[in-house]
């Protein structure tokens, strides 16, 4: 997330690697002009991806503290 947040300001990887937060910046001049899904895309895949992640570690932190008891 940290990544993505950084790309999208210009400060994360160099413009031509392909980048979920660099994709949503160009995304944006694309809404303008009517093509919403170019954003709104990779901007989902961020949410699924960090969600995925908070679901997998907090049931992998449930279970390793069932194993303490």
């Amino acid at each position: 997330m940290d990544l993505a947040g950084l790309s999208f300001l210009g400060l994360g990887v160099p413009a031509l690697t392909p980048d979920w937060g660099r994709m949503v910046f160009d995304g944006q001049t694309a809404v303008q002009q009517g093509y919403p899904l170019s954003a709104i895309l990779p901007s989902a895949f961020i949410v699924l991806t960090v969600v995925a992640f908070n679901v997998v570690g907090e049931r992998w932190v449930d279970r390793v503290a069932r194993r303490d008891r």
